[in-house]
């Protein structure tokens, strides 16, 4: 061997190779980079969903270990991928000759790391960015590298460890934090069960037991084991305040939910958190987006509380708020019609009847009693009913795409009820899904009767508000009028067998939504911590019905915040139903252009039940005295709740005083 050929070992490299470059082969750099890149990737995604369920978006511990499991092991997988474009970047740069630097494996799993941990952070990197972001945070690592030389750090297998053991360990503090979803107090043995249900959008005037068109067995059915009441009024004609009504017996000025999306207050009670107080499990299952709990507020209320939107039903709903499953659905949203994309803003009724099973199943050797609220947002627009109810009134209507109503313009609307078979059609898709609404409270009916919970059972069934459908020349649409079109909703109680209440009872005498919360109260023996508004049904149907007055004013209140037009609406609209008449205050408001000012209205039900015939138009004025006196006190009884109703801050507790004006009037 020549002189030449030898190489001495204090001789320096070849300028610009990096002697670890020469060293760590080309498979080492990628085998190294993924081995690091992929446990970081985990840990940074698991510290994701620590911080969501620290923020309190985790409601079960259940849900907290899911999403740090999903969290974890989509950040890992990322940050695997973005390992080898990283450690194709790291082994190309050169750098100088230094015995303590970083190997291009250790740079490239960092990189990618850092990526990851950018995308994690900030809105502004999308999945597109995320590589090119990985690659420049692999090129910055290299350049660290050749400054400070930290390799030691890296290599300190003791300190990632501990490292990785406090982020775990803390991951399970906070999801051991978290509500199991089992109730917590005395047991109540010997209490009877309560089950709530309200079908979203339901008139009376539909149901067959009430003389309707459409064919509903399973409530018919119910009607015969139970109490119809034939003049059931609820107090909004929207569903949030409406439900919280029902929840409280308490009227929306009382309560403080005005309007959608406004969470209920703190301070406000309601029968299921009381029930729950006293051994009752409690659980909610919702299936429109106006009651998930992120608008309404009503998940701290329930022991369990199921409002999942998403058609990967295996998912829980804290891991929609991950930054990747965000980016998801938002991607899927954009690219798939309804109701294949994964978010929606309802679910099926079918799929909350699972929701229920699922959950009784669970309980099936629990003999505590429970309270069930159960929401269907069927028959809600847009009138979509699965087969074969899209056909069961309508079998002319051939293959005709889906229309969303609310996705039509004003004119394609026009176009629609200008049209009789198109209009026809409409009507038939929503009583379609009223029978398919049925068809799932015969599921949830057949389910107590399975476990041998129906004979004590307290079942209420109701709906929140009913629906335009022509009449007053609004269409399929509910919210702005207090007809009863949209106030007048079935109520049918079957109470527990002990009782001995009659089936097939039918009451004739008004009552409210808001008496649901009262009645609830009665049948669990429980005395109310607040003052409530409604009074108990049982009043009318038991021992004692024909000693209380057998007519109860219901008040109902729309609220109509937001803007039109560029001018502010914060419309209001209060009624009194009483005596077989109504009286409608409307507040001024901008309609379009025009301001239109402050008006009464007054119709006479037993002559007038399509509210037709305003009384008090200039033509049409009360004539005689009793006449002006009756109208009288109702407009003073209504002035109470309008200026009660006028500040939208919260919940409004009637004073004493403003309750004896009310009693003066004989309107509460």
């Amino acid at each position: 061997m020549s002189s030449s050929d030898s190489v001495s070992p204090d001789r320096e490299p070849r300028v610009g190779l990096d002697p670890l470059v020469s060293r760590e082969p080309i498979l080492g750099t990628f085998v190294g980079a993924a081995a690091l890149a992929f446990p970081l990737g985990a840990l940074l995604g698991a510290a994701e969903a620590a911080k969501l369920i620290a923020q309190g978006h985790a409601r079960y511990a259940s849900d907290g270990l899911g999403a740090v499991a999903l969290a974890s092991a989509s950040s890992a997988v990322i940050a695997l991928v973005l390992s080898t474009p990283c450690a194709l970047v790291a082994r190309s740069l050169w750098g100088r000759a230094a015995p303590r630097v970083a190997a291009p494996s250790a740079c490239a799993g960092l990189g990618a790391a850092l990526g990851v941990a950018a995308f994690l952070a900030s809105d502004l990197i999308g999945l597109s960015l995320i590589v090119p972001v990985a690659l420049a945070a692999t090129c910055c690592v290299v350049l660290v590298r050749e400054l400070l030389g930290w390799w030691p750090l890296v290599t300190r297998a003791p300190l990632w460890s501990a490292i990785a053991a406090g982020v775990v360990l803390g991951t399970s503090v906070l999801a051991w934090r978290l509500p199991s979803g089992r109730a917590e107090g005395p047991a109540a043995n010997g209490k009877p069960n309560v089950v709530l249900l309200s079908i979203d959008t339901l008139r009376a005037d539909r149901l067959g037991c009430y003389g309707g068109p459409v064919e509903t067995p399973s409530l018919d059915a119910l009607a015969r084991d139970g109490v119809l009441f034939e003049q059931s009024i609820s107090q909004a004609n929207i569903t949030g305040p409406s439900h919280t009504s029902m929840l409280t017996g308490l009227y929306p000025a009382e309560h403080g939910v005005l309007a959608n999306a406004q969470p209920i207050p703190h301070r406000t009670r309601t029968w299921v958190e009381e029930l729950g107080a006293q051994g009752y499990e409690t659980a909610g299952f919702v299936s429109g987006f106006t009651l998930v709990d992120a608008a309404s507020g009503l998940a701290e209320r329930f022991d369990h509380y199921d409002d999942h939107l998403l058609v990967w039903r295996w998912m829980p709903e804290v891991c929609t708020r991950l930054r990747l499953v965000k980016d998801v659905i938002r991607w899927l949203n954009v690219r798939n019609a309804r109701p294949e994309r994964p978010q929606r803003p309802d679910r099926p009724a079918g799929e909350t009847i699972d929701a229920v099973e699922a959950w009784l199943t669970e309980r099936a050797k629990v003999r505590r009693p429970y309270a069930l609220f159960v929401h269907f947002y069927d028959p809600h627009v847009p009138y979509h009913p699965p087969a074969p109810f899209d056909r069961k009134y309508d079998a002319v209507w051939k293959d005709e795409p889906f229309v969303d109503w609310y996705a039509l313009e004003t004119a394609q609307r026009a176009a629609w009820v200008r049209d009789p078979t198109k209009l026809a059609h409409m009507l038939a898709l929503h009583h379609g899904e009223i029978s398919y609404a049925d068809q799932q409270a015969g599921r949830l009916i057949e389910l107590l009767r399975a476990r041998g919970d129906f004979d004590d059972t307290l079942i209420v069934v109701t709906s929140d508000h009913g629906e335009e459908l022509g009449e007053h020349q609004v269409f399929f649409d509910h919210g702005a009028t207090l007809y009863d079109t949209e106030l007048h909703v079935p109520l049918i109680v079957k109470w527990p067998k002990e009782l001995g209440f009659p089936g097939g009872t039918r009451v004739a005498s008004q009552v409210r939504t808001l008496d649901i919360a009262p009645t609830v109260y009665e049948a669990a023996g429980l005395q109310p911590s607040y003052t409530l508004s409604g009074a108990s049904l049982t009043e009318l149907v038991g021992p004692a019905a024909g000693t209380t007055p057998a007519d109860r004013p219901a008040y109902s209140f729309s609220d109509l915040p937001g803007n039109m037009s560029s001018y502010d609406l914060d419309a209001r609209a209060i009624a009194l139903r009483q005596a077989g008449r109504k009286l409608i205050w409307n507040s001024e408001l901008w309609l379009d252009c025009e301001r239109v000012p402050e008006r009464w209205q007054l119709f006479d039900l037993a002559r007038d039940s399509a509210e037709t015939r305003d009384l008090l138009a200039p033509e049409r004025a009360p004539k005689s005295a009793a006449e002006d006196e009756h109208v009288g006190k109702m407009r003073e009884a209504l002035l109470y709740w309008i200026e009660l109703s006028a500040d939208q801050a919260g919940p409004r507790e009637l004073s004493e005083e403003a309750r004896e004006g009310l009693r003066s009037t004989g309107y509460f």
